[in-house]
């Protein structure tokens, strides 16, 4: 199901390509990188997916609230934030959320890996990607089946974690998932959002590597 494909790719996808680009130990601003409270890669046990589910009903009015926007194929380059280096804690707690959300994608658990999501994120990908009420019913409400091991995506690396200028955190993110071989790494960077004492992912910014691809991205230096 593409649509489903895309929602899971843009969260549970990973940044080494990203850490290639930048170079090992460099951030997007020159910064060090920030050291992280884990070994990796490290892949998530769906066990670890433990979050509370919000009720499906309160996922669709917020993603049906989404207004479609028109996104634009061919785009050369992405902003990312930038900000000062967050100390210990703050990297544990984002990498916290980060092995959460794989866990339970790595669990097919998609309701709970939504919950770690805001309402902001949500929307966004609605508007980039709009769900059939109905789909989204079935997709976020279905019992989950935990992925067979082989297939568990790991999380190669979690780096650049900045506190921004509004508060917020920023994060580069990698994982791989062993399903999508030809894929390889992908690369996103995270934007999370304090909320009742815990990181929820607010934004997500895709990466692509590959400037062959149709609508491939490099990120702005």
């Amino acid at each position: 199901m593409r649509r489903v494909s895309v929602l899971v790719a843009l969260v549970a996808a990973a940044f080494v390509a990203a850490w290639l680009v930048f170079g090992a130990g460099r951030s997007v601003a020159a910064q060090d990188a920030t050291p992280v409270a884990a070994a990796f890669p490290l892949t998530p046990d769906p066990a670890e997916c433990q979050v509370a589910r919000r009720p499906v009903e309160e996922f669709v009015t917020v993603i049906t609230q989404a207004t479609p926007v028109a996104v634009t194929p061919g785009a050369a380059t992405v902003d990312v934030p930038v900000g000062e280096l967050a100390d210990e804690e703050t990297v544990a707690a984002i990498t916290a959320t980060v092995r959460e959300i794989i866990a339970c994608f790595n669990a097919a658990d998609f309701g709970r890996a939504f919950s770690l999501l805001t309402d902001e994120a949500l929307r966004g990908f609605a508007a980039e990607e709009p769900i059939p009420e109905e789909e989204l019913r079935g997709f976020l409400g279905a019992t989950p089946e935990a992925v067979p091991t082989e297939g568990w995506t790991t999380i190669l690396a979690i780096t650049d974690v900045v506190v921004l200028a509004d508060g917020r955190v920023g994060a580069l993110v990698a994982s791989l998932d062993p399903t999508q071989p030809e894929e390889g790494p992908t690369t996103i960077h995270l934007t999370f959002v304090q909320v009742d004492g815990r990181w929820l992912v607010d934004r997500v910014v895709e990466f692509h590597t590959h400037p062959e691809e149709e609508g491939a991205a490099t990120p702005a230096p």
